[in-house]
């Protein structure tokens, strides 16, 4: 009788850690689902800048904020970085 007491109990602690493993990888899901939704809400969010440098090329910036720049704002680019100049 002891011994398939045992028997019953290492099967209740199998079922126990196979239902934790499960647990886990619902947890990582959703953590994965929500820096995915987090990253296409960024990309929803962000504005593309297009700036005509003195050569007459064309730029593009991506950022998350246009802020006080207007168009025919003259802008300074510095590290990636667009500024209004005076």
């Amino acid at each position: 009788m002891l011994k398939l007491f045992v028997a019953k109990s290492q099967l209740a602690v199998l079922g126990l850690a196979q239902l934790l493993v499960e647990l886990l990888v619902q947890l990582l899901a959703a953590r994965l689902d929500q820096e995915t939704v987090a990253q296409r809400q960024q990309l929803l969010e962000s504005y593309r800048v297009s700036v005509q440098l003195d050569n007459g090329s064309m730029r593009s910036y991506d950022t998350s904020s246009y802020g006080e720049l207007r168009i025919g704002d003259r802008v300074r680019i510095e590290n990636g970085q667009l500024s209004r100049t005076m």
